[in-house]
């Protein structure tokens, strides 16, 4: 799992340098601004599915500007398959942190990753806040789907840790899933 968390951090750097600039140009075109601001939006699925962290927020004259950063480039490298547990292997393609595609053969506990997702997105912004502002939480995971014995949904981390996707894949783990697809944009 070293291998793959390795990869995950450099991953993770990429995204979150590029929303750093987001954000002090965000912070300097438009005062009072905040980051990972949460929201509840009304859909049909479960509050864990529901909750969503936008990158930026900021109050204008005009009404609430909402900004999500989605770089144009992201880290490559090659796809890989990795043993993260000695029943679990990831195969492992391009992907960007604020967009994990997560696909796999088993179904997991409903209960499990509800209470994974409002872990992660720290529902009552326990976290403190970091030197950069950011509080080291996820922004918001798809409900998931199943279909022909496969799970599937998605997870932007966000401004979580690398801790967060072990975790997660630990939880999966324990679902008797033996592999696992972590992709961006490769579900579709």
């Amino acid at each position: 799992m070293e291998d793959l968390l390795n990869l995950a951090t450099l991953v993770r750097s990429h995204y979150l340098e590029k929303l750093m600039l987001s954000w002090g140009e965000h912070q300097a075109a438009h005062s009072p601004s905040a980051l990972e601001v949460l929201l509840e939006l009304s859909r049909e699925c479960p509050r864990a599915f529901k909750l969503y962290r936008v990158d930026m927020a900021s109050q204008a004259n005009s009404g609430a500007k909402l900004v999500e950063v989605n770089p144009d480039s992201h880290l490559s490298f090659t796809a890989t398959r990795i043993e993260v547990t000695a029943t679990l292997a990831v195969e492992l393609h391009p992907f960007a942190w604020n967009a994990v595609d997560f696909r796999f053969d088993a179904t997991p506990a409903l209960e499990q990753l509800e209470a994974w997702t409002l872990h992660w997105l720290d529902v009552d912004d326990l976290k403190s806040p970091d030197a950069d502002g950011l509080q080291g939480v996820i922004h918001s995971v798809t409900a998931p789907e199943q279909s022909g014995g496969f799970t599937t949904f998605s997870v932007d981390f966000g401004s979580a840790p690398v801790e967060a996707l072990r975790d997660l894949l630990l939880m999966v783990s324990g679902t008797g899933a033996r592999t696992v697809e972590i992709c961006s944009l490769c579900l579709e």
